[in-house]
């Protein structure tokens, strides 16, 4: 077909349309040849999935009126592509042939081989010439060769664990997409995992899926050591890896096994529960022994001494592997003899025998075991029995008393005695109770001889002395005082005994009127202490009511049975001898100010005196003195300390990060329920709420920083409501532990002044709108919180040339800081006005006072025009060649059918 056109101009006294461009009406002359094309045969019917191409060529059978677009399309488009997809053929190369390349498409999948068919045609929407717009499709026929594999990649991190949770792992991905033969899809397929011994290590996973999303993604499996109480050394066990069989996909069959080492943790043992045992001779004690870990077989274990000073029992006992790790007990026995042999160490050797050959090749393991000695050597002086009725008018009479050893001897013991006469003259100036010599050459009683003691079948080995009166002729001035006392003093062969000092007997036949005590006077009145006389010392006096015995002085060592009330001077320990014994002494006591509010309770104590004398009467003695009683004077009070500046009150202001400080300390020590030993706390809070925030709300304080001042640190609170000015305190929340505390006013006032005002605030990215096209957004925010739901209107005021939407916003106190969006739309009109400027207003409706009362925000806008003046018209009907018209439309150069020849 052969195009040609018909060209129209515009001439008119209106300058507008006189203005407008000649425009042209398109037409064609239809032809008689016949269309077509001719595909030739490809250079190969084979392509690859590595990118291997073929190539065809195709040809028009005739020049064609117009252009002519061949598009060549794959059936397939997942085994191939064509290059180029189309090609355009002009008039004037129509028989030139058109080369096009089929290239192969790579996938995931070991699908195999696939065929597949090219279509060839031309486009209708694209061809200019009508005539081959309608030609039939042809096929060329190709195949699609695979290259890809159905396996498994599998790196292994490590191929070593342990028993002590050591971990080793390994990476796998497969090489291709999992395809199922049969069904032609890709799906998902599920590995196995699985341990060939799962007493030494197991997988984290015991399955994997793979499908057509995470195929190429690497997996890690973690294999973890298990740990067993068997000393077995390093085991060598296997994961193996394989495919559900019944998939029927290309992965079917696939299998790996990867080898893997668990170290062992564990070493054969016995666990003895001491490396000593001591007992005192005559008693038990015990041991403990079990298995460090478990036996593959029964292991005895045996245990005997080395000595005759402890037995051990059982002999042995046999640990199995259901009781390996259950101590068991043995049983040691100290011996009990009769004789100082001292304390001996005895070894006990532990054995473990059996078929473990790891606990069969243990050696010994031992312990010692101490016999304590509880035998000692020295002997007893008895009492002396009938010692008052000696008399030299009657020699027929005599006393008696035993000698007992503390233990058998080794050797036999001599035991000899000999008699020391005194006595007591109050006439000279030898104090009453003072040894004096006798006259030479007087005698007043004499013993038995000396005896011999051994060891023999009774347990106590003992001895009998006898005191005989002498009848003499001196004047030993009053019988009624001591006459004499007698020595003992032993001898052998036993080193032991024979090391041993004499000792005496009582004086006898002494008729005493005297008896030891501590006499103890305070000052009258004093019987009561004040904590605020705490540097006011008391003064107690202090003497002996009898003589001590000669060279044994008596020390006496002041001190109050509660410190916490009264102590007593350091350095007040008396001493009283022969010579003093009945002379006042001092020792002043002070009351303790402790500085603790025990609410005027009153405290009682005593004074205590310790005893330090080789006197037997004196050191029996207890002495005590009191009560005495202090009074309590101290007050419990929680103390506030603010700057000088605090006075005129303090003011801070909303969102300021400065920090205001005062400080808080007691007045005493916390005191509770009588409890001295306590921690107290107090805290603190505003006054009212939504004011102030305390950094720190409770503070504890005890005896140690009850005074030590700390810091109470206060911040304004920050809304973002714009609200009046507050005014609160900080006070006291509460007090524990703290009996009976004076509490003191709030802190402050502290004035926080707002920093927040109410606005919309809005936000223009464009101010331009076109009519029927563009359109302009700006957001609107509130710039402070409201205390009610906060409507905005949004008008336009020319809704002829801008349109909003959306009419209303609104904002509550919990989105009021999101922006919103409105969105002004130009409206079209078919008028050539030119832009017209606008304006929209918003407007505040809200429960909230503040925002009520803000005045509308009015945004300029500008629609621009989009009209001009034009003229259309439509030709009427023709053929060109035969001189009748078509019909046309001179703007669009859309032509009607006709029939140029």
């Amino acid at each position: 077909a052969h195009p040609y056109s018909v060209q129209f101009s515009v001439v008119s006294d209106d300058s507008q349309y006189d203005a407008v461009e000649d425009k042209a009406v398109m037409l064609f002359n239809e032809d008689d040849d016949a269309s077509g094309f001719t595909v030739a045969e490809p250079n190969t019917t084979n392509t690859t999935e590595s990118g291997g191409p073929a190539h065809f060529t195709v040809v028009l059978h005739t020049e064609p009126l117009a252009r002519v677009e061949v598009e060549v399309l794959s059936e397939d488009p997942s085994e191939a592509y064509i290059i180029p997809a189309a090609v355009a053929i002009m008039p004037g190369d129509w028989n030139v042939p058109v080369t096009f390349t089929v290239v192969g498409v790579d996938d995931d999948f070991a699908d195999l081989d696939v065929p597949y068919s090219v279509q060839v045609r031309t486009s209708v929407a694209n061809t200019a010439d009508p005539l081959y717009g309608a030609l039939d499709t042809q096929n060329v026929s190709f195949v699609n060769e695979d290259d890809d594999v159905a396996d498994v990649v599998v790196t292994q991190l490590g191929s070593t664990t342990s028993e002590l949770g050591a971990e080793a792992a390994f990476e796998l991905r497969l090489q291709s997409v999992p395809f199922n033969l049969e069904g032609g899809t890709a799906e998902s397929v599920v590995m196995k995992i699985a341990s060939s011994d799962e007493g030494e290590g197991v997988v984290s996973v015991s399955t994997l899926t793979f499908s057509e999303g995470n195929w190429n993604v690497s997996a890690t499996v973690t294999v973890t050591g298990e740990d067993d109480e068997v000393d077995d050394d390093a085991a060598t066990y296997t994961v193996t890896l394989s495919f559900d069989t019944q998939q029927h996909d290309t992965y079917d069959g696939w299998t790996k096994s990867l080898t893997f080492v668990n170290e062992d943790n564990d070493t054969a043992a016995l666990s003895v529960s001491h490396d000593r045992v001591e007992e005192i001779e005559g008693n038990v004690t015990y041991f403990t022994v079990f298995l460090v870990t478990e036996p593959v077989a029964p292991v005895t274990v045996a245990a005997s001494t080395s000595g005759m000073e402890v037995t051990v029992a059982p002999s042995s006992v046999v640990f199995t592997a259901s009781d390996w790790s259950v101590p068991k007990t043995w049983t040691v026995s100290a011996v009990d003899d009769l004789f100082d042999d001292d304390d001996i160490d005895n070894v006990v050797s532990i054995a473990a025998s059996g078929d473990d050959m790891k606990y069969a090749v243990l050696g010994s393991s031992s312990l010692v075991a101490q016999a304590i000695d509880d035998d000692s050597s020295y002997f007893v002086v008895g009492e002396v029995l009938n010692g008052d009725q000696l008399s030299e008018g009657d020699l027929s009479t005599s006393a008696s008393f035993e000698i007992i050893l503390g233990c058998h001897p080794y050797f036999p013991v001599t035991v000899c005695t000999e008699v020391t006469v005194v006595t007591a003259d109050y006439n000279t100036t030898d104090l009453a109770g003072q040894y004096v010599a006798p006259p030479t050459g007087t005698a007043e009683v004499r013993t038995s001889d000396c005896e011999v003691l051994e060891s023999g079948d009774e347990v106590v080995v003992r001895g009998d002395v006898e005191i005989f009166a002498v009848d003499d002729q001196v004047d030993e001035v009053d019988t009624s005082l001591p006459r004499f006392f007698v020595t003992v003093s032993v001898s052998s062969e036993d080193d032991k005994y024979n090391a041993l000092s004499q000792q005496t007997t009582p004086l006898l036949s002494v008729g005493d009127n005297d008896e030891a005590a501590v006499s103890v006077s305070v000052v009258p009145g004093f019987l009561n202490y004040h904590e605020a006389q705490a540097d006011f010392g008391v003064e107690l006096s202090v003497r002996l009511a009898t003589q001590p015995y000669p060279s044994m002085p008596v020390e006496l060592c002041p001190n109050s049975t509660d410190h916490t009330e009264a102590t007593v001077d350091t350095a007040a320990c008396l001493t009283f001898t022969a010579e003093n014994y009945d002379v006042l002494q001092t020792v002043t006591t002070y009351a303790v100010a402790d500085g603790v509010d025990e609410m005027d309770a009153v405290s009682e104590f005593y004074i205590d005196f310790t005893v330090r004398t080789d006197d037997p009467l004196y050191a029996a003695l207890t002495p005590r003195v009191g009560p005495y009683h202090t009074l309590d004077e101290d007050t419990a009070a929680v103390l506030f300390e603010a700057p000088a500046s605090f006075a005129d009150g303090v003011a801070l202001v909303e969102g300021s990060t400065a920090v205001t400080t005062f400080t808080l300390q007691l007045s005493t020590a916390p005191y509770q329920d009588g409890v001295l030993d306590v921690t107290a706390t107090v805290c603190l809070e505003p006054t009212s709420a939504g004011c102030l925030s305390l950094a720190q709300t409770c503070y504890s304080f005890d005896a140690t920083n009850h005074t030590v001042p700390q810091t109470v640190s206060v911040l304004p609170v920050d809304d973002d409501v714009d609200d009046a000015d507050a005014e609160c305190s900080v006070q006291i929340a509460s007090v524990s532990n703290y009996d009976n505390a004076v509490l003191p006013g709030p802190v402050g006032p502290f004035t926080v002044f707002n920093d927040d005002t109410a606005s919309v605030v809005t936000n223009e990215t464009s101010v331009f709108t076109s009519e029927g096209t563009n359109s302009a957004t700006f957001e609107v925010v509130l710039a402070s919180e409201p205390t009610a739901e906060v409507v905005l209107g949004v008008a336009s005021s020319d809704e002829n040339e801008g349109a909003v939407d959306p009419a209303t916003v609104t904002f509550t106190p919990q989105d009021w800081n999101e922006a919103q969006a409105v969105v002004v739309t130009g409206v079209d009109d078919s008028l050539a006005d030119g832009d017209v400027a606008y304006s929209v207003t918003v407007s505040v409706v809200s429960g909230d006072a503040d925002y009520m009362a803000l005045a509308a925000v009015s945004l300029g806008f500008t629609n621009e025009n989009d009209d001009s003046a034009s003229f259309s018209g439509e030709p009427t009907t023709g053929k060109p060649e035969t001189g009748e018209p078509t019909t046309g439309k001179p703007e669009t150069g859309e032509p009607t059918t006709g029939k140029p020849e």
